[in-house]
């Protein structure tokens, strides 16, 4: 379970600022079955959850080079990394006769905790991002599209098995349609490359990430409130699926 908390303020010029809050419990749960008959009936990998039983929890890595490992199987929970954004929008250009709306962010993660290896990492990142979006028209449906490319600068984790590369790539790209005045509904994509540097025989963390969000929000007078799923698409990813649910002010 996460539970975010997210400030967001304009300070004028196109540019605003933003903290980012997180609590965080892992621990035993009672969704596996539900996960393990679900991942079997679209195709994905759901192997791994045939080791544990529904209501145990396991964090293990293990290095057979250097044989270190992480094992921990007693319940995780904590405030989770602090991240400081500043966002600024660019401008716009034409490409293709089409406007494009330009900007940048930079981001900060300061550490939660040194001794939590599920919630914090133990030390600080560093990310820049390039942002683009454009809108237009389908059928009379109001069409946005956007697409985020970024570099992450990772601190030194204290929780290492496998030593971090010095840096890796993330972003995104998506789609939000305006069904009625009031709803509106979006897909993502997103993806990161390999974080870590480990033996070929451990795929499931020298590969790339790619996650499927689709979400649905509805808009009252400064209120939006959202409801969202991701799914982990890549066959060495994690297995989990993600409920998001979200209630965002503006004033």
């Amino acid at each position: 379970w996460e539970q975010t908390l997210v400030f967001r303020i304009g300070m004028g010029l196109k540019t605003d600022i933003g903290l980012t809050f997180r609590y965080i419990e892992e621990g035993p749960g009672n969704w596996d079955k539900i996960l393990r008959v679900y991942h079997k009936k679209i195709g994905l990998p759901y192997a791994a959850r045939k080791f544990q039983q529904n209501v145990e929890y396991r964090y293990w890595q293990y290095n057979p080079d250097t044989h270190e490992n992480i094992e921990i199987t007693t319940l995780q929970s904590g405030m989770g990394d602090m991240i400081l954004t500043l966002r600024n929008e660019l401008g716009t250009t034409k490409i293709w006769e089409k406007p494009i709306r330009w900007g940048w962010r930079i981001e900060f993660k300061q550490p939660s905790h040194s001794n939590l290896p599920t919630i914090s990492s133990g030390n600080s990142d560093i990310g820049l991002g390039l942002l683009a979006s454009t809108s237009g028209n389908f059928r009379g449906f109001p069409l946005a599209f956007w697409l985020n490319i970024g570099a992450v600068r990772p601190g030194i984790t204290r929780h290492k098995v496998y030593p971090q590369k010095p840096g890796f790539f993330s972003g995104g790209t998506g789609m939000n349609a305006e069904l009625m005045e009031t709803w509106n509904a979006a897909v993502q994509i997103l993806g990161a490359s390999a974080r870590y540097e480990v033996p070929a025989s451990v795929r499931g963390l020298n590969h790339q990430q790619t996650i499927l969000v689709l979400g649905l929000s509805h808009i009252i007078d400064s209120h939006r409130f959202s409801i969202g799923f991701t799914e982990d698409i890549d066959y060495f990813s994690s297995e989990d699926i993600s409920l998001l649910i979200g209630w965002q002010f503006s004033g």
